[in-house]
């Protein structure tokens, strides 16, 4: 077996990265036509989900010949509630986030109500313990969504203001992404196309957007869909009071100030102006309000 892969890595110097993707348990960079090769030869099969697995005996003598990198899937981090302690209420919320992140199939969630109802403190939770970005509208790349899916093949897909997302192209891939856990690529060779598809057994959407209606219907059908209240004056405070105590390390003290300038002076309900103050690393507590005047929206 090594030395047909041997042969095949020789006349095919460029297959020696393909062969790491696919015995990794990765195949988003890998042509079909190669797919189809190992496939012919015997030395792969295509599962009903479209799925290339190379034979175990296969692996081996890849990682024999040209060695192979393991790919270690987001999933292997069992969610837990404890990462959603800052986020005051909102227990239902929790509840479905959990429910999402642990099926064992792919289900995605969104997140829909006005600016300061918890809705980007959950994304930045996960974007933290999963160490993956949040994407804003139109902020993927300049090419759209489909170029930022092919170079990344993300497991797990952190969108806010999804309503803001007006390209059609861009809501077309992240449909197809969704539903078929796989978008098609267009190739400027003469193979044509090739399919980037989910790298492991399921790649979900959590997403968040301000007003529902400015969504199509079939990508909201899509969704888990869960409608989210403001938090109130108090509600936020309190949660200021957490997350710039935990987070920035700031005393309670100075972390009731940060909150009360925020709440109070800048007339606010964001909970990242309790951040920014903190990071300014005010030197007295005059100092955070003098702060929060010059941050204060006229």
């Amino acid at each position: 077996m090594a030395e047909e892969i041997a042969e095949i890595v020789k006349r095919y110097p460029q297959s020696v990265e393909w062969l790491k993707e696919l015995a990794g348990g990765r195949q988003a960079a890998v042509p079909k036509w190669f797919t189809l090769l190992l496939t012919y030869r015997g030395l792969a099969s295509i599962g009903s989900n479209g799925e290339v697995k190379l034979k175990k005996s296969v692996v081996r003598a890849v990682e024999e010949v040209v060695g192979v990198e393991r790919r270690r899937s987001i999933w292997d981090i069992e969610p837990r509630r404890e990462w959603f302690d800052d986020i005051i209420g909102h227990d239902d919320l929790k509840d479905l986030v959990l429910r999402v992140l642990k099926s064992p199939k792919p289900l995605h969630l969104l997140m829909v109500g006005p600016p300061a109802s918890a809705k980007t403190l959950v994304l930045e939770i996960l974007s933290a313990v999963y160490g993956v970005p949040i994407l804003l509208a139109g902020s993927s790349t300049r090419a759209g969504l489909r170029d930022w899916i092919a170079a990344n093949t993300p497991e797990l897909l952190l969108i806010d203001e999804l309503d803001k997302r007006g390209n059609p192209a861009d809501l077309s891939v992240l449909l197809s992404w969704m539903e078929s856990q796989r978008v098609a690529i267009s190739m400027s060779s003469k193979w044509g196309f090739r399919e980037v598809v989910c790298p492991s057994r399921k790649c979900i959407v959590v997403a968040a957007a301000n007003r529902i209606e400015r969504l199509p219907q079939e990508l909201v059908s899509r969704f888990v869909v869960k409608l989210l209240k403001p938090y109130t004056p108090a509600e936020v405070r309190e949660i200021c009071v957490g997350i710039v105590m935990r987070r920035e390390g700031v005393g309670k003290e100075m972390a009731e100030a940060i909150a009360d300038a925020v709440v109070n002076r800048m007339m606010s309900l964001d909970v990242r102006d309790c951040i920014k103050i903190a990071r300014m690393q005010p030197a007295s507590i005059d100092d955070v309000y003098a702060l929060a005047e010059r941050l204060r929206r006229r």
